[in-house]
């Protein structure tokens, strides 16, 4: 909460109470969805996205539009 230059990866993330609470606590824009974990298989990645309680905006800027806004490319 105190660093807003920090942002939390998903690439390892399997449970979407984890998703949920970081959303709450932090704020969703500070979520990037992430799929370079070693093994990982991305589909699974954005298959836990959708038992979250995010609403569909909120899985869109989880899901790409925080990385771009990040990356100045938006």
């Amino acid at each position: 909460k105190d660093n807003e230059n920090l942002y939390f990866g998903t690439s390892c993330v399997i449970e979407p109470t984890y998703i949920d609470r970081i959303a709450q606590e932090v704020g969703v824009d500070k979520i990037i969805y992430g799929s370079n974990a070693q093994g990982g298989i991305p589909k699974i990645g954005l298959m836990v996205f959708e038992y979250t309680h995010l609403s569909e905006e909120e899985k869109a800027l989880a899901l790409g539009e925080n990385l771009l806004k990040l990356l100045q490319l938006n």
